[in-house]
């Protein structure tokens, strides 16, 4: 079992008493309790999107793309396009006399990096292609590949790109992107002296540098406000987790008139001080006169709450949890000032938990 919580502080102890000494110590919750918390990642449902560039459907180049959440910030996808036809419309096969030649086929696998949630706002990311083409006689717009103009080439495109783009909600299942960017890569291929036959005049292998611009239309089967909930969920618990609320509990020094109150100041001091709290509980429950002092002197009782508390938390012993509260109480009551901080610790500490669980059935419920 992960030991749970805490530094102990010292009070001042009478002249003729031990020391209890300052004992510190990070603090989490039982292993079972970790483990609970780090399976959410593993349950995060599948929540794919389905897209398809605009800017490629008016080039008469059908598309689609998929992504899917891999993590909270990231997505993993791919796009493919073909257009196997060899002019503007996809019914228009005639290749006789034709002056101009267009067909290819793309596909670019990427990875996306969202910073305010995945299909939420911007994101960046980077990207490989592989296209084959075969195109001759076409205009393109802003003076791009300029070959193509008066000689037919065909050939095969391997790059590597960046990109980056913007997210817009269109209602729950709908989002509309317009995305930029450019590649970098090897061109090869063959040129030919005319679009349709023609004499070839040679083959080239060249770098190059090619735009990405998009206009996408997405689809998600998950609502934005399931995943919004879901994230808000998941984002709450991974911040408790890093910035638990610490407990202190402090001890203070028993009165030093009896063998027992020496005992306390003795062998049950040298058990807290490393960090053994489950015998000192145990050693105190088997002492019918350290058991006693737990009634008569405020110190004694608020050392007992303290590690009585902690090795119930350990065991999720909620019964031995609410004795020890109640030995805290009295000890705060009897006017034990280091009962009183315990109290105000165990407090904090257990909203802190509390808001842990409630987290987990929300998510295991938003979940199912």
């Amino acid at each position: 079992m992960v030991c749970l919580i805490a530094g102990f502080l010292c009070q001042v102890p009478a002249q003729s008493a031990p020391v209890f000494p300052e004992v510190s110590n990070s603090y989490g919750f039982t292993s079972d309790f970790l483990r609970r918390v780090d399976s959410l990642e593993a349950k995060r449902p599948f929540d794919p999107s389905l897209r398809t560039n605009l800017l490629w459907l008016g080039a008469s180049e059908p598309n689609i793309g998929f992504e899917v959440q891999v993590g909270s910030y990231f997505s993993v996808g791919a796009n493919l396009g073909l257009k196997p036809w060899p002019r503007w419309a996809p019914w228009d096969w005639d290749e006789s006399g034709m002056n101009r030649h267009w067909r290819n086929f793309a596909i670019v696998p990427e990875v996306r990096w969202w910073p305010a949630g995945v299909y939420e706002g911007f994101f960046a990311g980077t990207d490989f292609i592989y296209t084959h083409y075969n195109v001759g006689s076409v205009n393109f717009p802003f003076g791009l590949y300029p070959e193509v103009r008066n000689y037919r080439l065909q050939g095969s495109y391997w790059a590597g790109g960046i990109f980056a783009g913007y997210s817009w909600a269109l209602g729950e299942h709908w989002r509309i992107e317009a995305e930029a960017g450019i590649s970098a890569g090897l061109a090869a291929y063959d040129r030919f002296d005319c679009p349709h036959c023609g004499t070839m005049i040679g083959s080239e292998r060249r770098a190059a540098f090619v735009p990405k611009l998009g206009v996408n239309i997405a689809w998600n089967p998950v609502s934005r406000s399931d995943r919004s909930s879901r994230a808000s969920l998941q984002r709450a618990l991974r911040d408790l987790v890093s910035h638990p609320v610490p407990m202190t509990v402090q001890v203070g020094v028993v009165g030093s008139d009896t063998d027992a109150a020496l005992k306390f100041n003795g062998e049950i001091a040298s058990m807290i001080s490393q960090r053994r709290y489950d015998e000192a509980v145990a050693a105190i429950q088997s002492d019918e006169s350290l058991l006693a002092l737990t009634l008569t002197d405020a110190e004694a009782a608020n050392i007992y709450g303290a590690a009585l508390y902690l090795v119930a938390l350990d065991r999720a012993d909620t019964a031995a949890a609410d004795e020890a509260l109640k030995l805290l109480g009295s000890a705060a009551q009897a006017g034990s000032d280091a009962a009183r901080a315990n109290l105000d610790s165990i407090a904090a500490y257990d909203a802190d938990r509390k808001v842990y669980e409630a987290l987990i059935r929300l998510i295991n419920d938003d979940e199912q």
